[in-house]
């Protein structure tokens, strides 16, 4: 009778072991991943405090809020991808407050490249989500594109692979993505983490819930 019990014991135990490793594994393959594309070109120095300023601190804070269920993975316009997609836990998203706040300004503003590689990027990850999950492109920054015209035929290629751009535009009115993307004009770094909390709660996970933080 003992050894029928433990038996019984020992099936539940592989049974809970078995069931908890599909969850994981299904938790994985249905992840958020959410890229912020941060405009570091020279013109980010301007303003008063600077464009650069507002931009770090609005986005240190919007990491800090980030839900458990994401993956963040950060690109510079001028530095390329410094941080790639990986789970928002505490450790992690320490590291990536500290790349936002060691950033540069440098250069110019080359967003059809970093569209053309956060792509081959996304499409990676997609893969090892068998094509699962969400993905979600956020564009902070200040100024015109380098090359216009291919920066709209990256955003189209984006487009028709279901993943979903949002542009924040810091003191700026005009922009090319403003037709092609969801477009939210910011000046403070308030109106900017607003900004991108609203991509959070409307758009990939409506019952997310951010705190605003004071400045």
């Amino acid at each position: 009778m003992m050894i029928l019990f433990k038996k019984i014991n020992l099936l539940i135990l592989v049974v809970f072991l078995s069931c908890s490793s599909l969850s994981a594994q299904e938790d994985m393959t249905l992840r958020k991943n959410i890229i912020i594309v941060f405009d570091n070109s020279g013109s980010m120095r301007g303003g008063t405090p600077s464009r650069i300023t507002r931009a770090k601190k609005a986005t240190k804070n919007f990491i800090s809020n980030i839900p458990n269920n994401y993956n963040l993975g950060i690109y510079i316009l001028n530095d390329g991808y410094v941080f790639p997609l990986q789970i928002s836990n505490a450790e992690s998203l320490l590291k990536a407050k500290d790349h936002i706040h060691y950033i540069n300004t440098k250069g110019s503003t080359p967003i059809s490249r970093s569209l053309e590689e956060i792509l081959k990027i996304i499409k990676k990850q997609k893969k090892i989500q068998a094509g699962y999950g969400s993905y979600t492109i956020v564009i902070v920054t200040d100024g015109i594109a380098d090359n216009p015209t291919k920066m709209f035929k990256e955003v189209d290629k984006i487009i028709d692979n279901g993943i979903m751009i949002n542009t924040i535009g810091i003191d700026i009115k005009k922009h090319g993505l403003r037709s092609v993307t969801k477009f939210t004009e910011a000046s403070s770094a308030v109106e900017l983490l607003k900004a991108m909390n609203k991509v959070i709660n409307s758009e990939i996970n409506s019952n997310a819930k951010f705190v605003v933080q004071d400045f």
